[in-house]
C-alpha cells in the first residue's frame, strides 16, 4: 500500500505575502457629481432625453463659428475679385493703341465687355494658339500669359505677343441688369 507523505486535510495552505479580501469597505469611490451636467443627475430620467438641451450651446458655437467664417470666406472673396479686375490706367493703356498695331485688330467695344460700365470682360481663357490656359493678370500688358508657347494678351483680352493668331475667343452671352446675371451661351435674353 502507497504511503502518503502528507496528511490530507481540509485545510488552506497559506503562504507568507498572500492575503484574499472578499469585501472592501475601506475604499473610497470617487464622487464625479460636481463634473455632472445639472440635467443628466436625475435617476428618473435617461440622459439621452436631455440630449438636445444640452447640445444647444454646442450647436450655438457651431452656427456662429460657421456664420463667422462665411462672413469671412465673402470678404476675401469680394476682395480677390475686385484685385483680379484690371485697373483703370491699363485700360486706358490699350485703349489708346492703335488698332493697326494689333495682330488681330478689335476695339474694346468690339470687344464685347459685358457691363455698361466696362467692369466685366467676357472672354473663353482657352489661348488661340494650341488650347492652353492663359494665366489671368500675368504678362507684358497685365492680361493673360500663357505659358506653354509664350502668348501674351493684354486685358481686353487682345493678342499683343506670341504665336496666337486671334484674340481670346468672346463667347455669346446677354446681361440681366435688372437681376445682375450674365447668362452665357445667348445673345438676346430668352423670351
Amino acid at each position: 500500500m502507497p504511503v502518503c507523505p502528507l496528511p490530507l486535510t481540509n485545510t488552506y495552505i497559506h503562504t507568507v505575502g498572500t492575503h484574499v479580501r472578499y469585501y472592501h469597505n475601506d475604499i473610497k469611490v470617487p464622487n464625479f457629481e460636481n463634473y455632472r451636467h445639472p440635467k443628466t443627475k436625475d435617476p428618473n430620467r435617461a440622459a439621452k432625453e436631455s440630449r438636445d438641451e444640452r447640445r444647444l450651446t454646442l450647436d450655438v458655437v457651431k452656427i456662429g463659428v460657421g456664420v463667422t467664417g462665411a462672413i469671412v470666406a465673402k470678404r476675401i472673396g469680394q476682395t480677390l475679385v475686385a484685385n483680379l479686375s484690371p485697373a483703370q490706367s491699363t485700360l486706358a493703356m490699350e485703349r489708346a493703341q492703335a488698332k493697326e498695331e494689333l495682330r488681330d485688330p478689335q476695339t474694346d467695344e468690339e470687344r464685347a465687355y459685358a457691363h455698361p460700365s466696362g467692369k466685366w470682360l467676357v472672354v473663353m481663357a482657352n489661348c488661340t494658339h494650341l488650347g492652353c490656359i492663359p494665366i489671368a493678370n500675368q504678362g507684358n500688358w497685365g492680361g493673360f500669359y500663357c505659358p506653354c508657347h509664350g502668348s501674351h494678351y493684354d486685358a481686353s483680352g487682345r493678342i499683343r505677343k506670341g504665336p496666337a493668331p486671334l484674340n481670346l475667343e468672346v463667347p455669346d452671352h446677354h446681361v440681366l441688369e435688372a437681376e445682375n446675371k450674365l447668362i452665357l451661351g445667348l445673345k438676346t435674353p430668352a423670351v
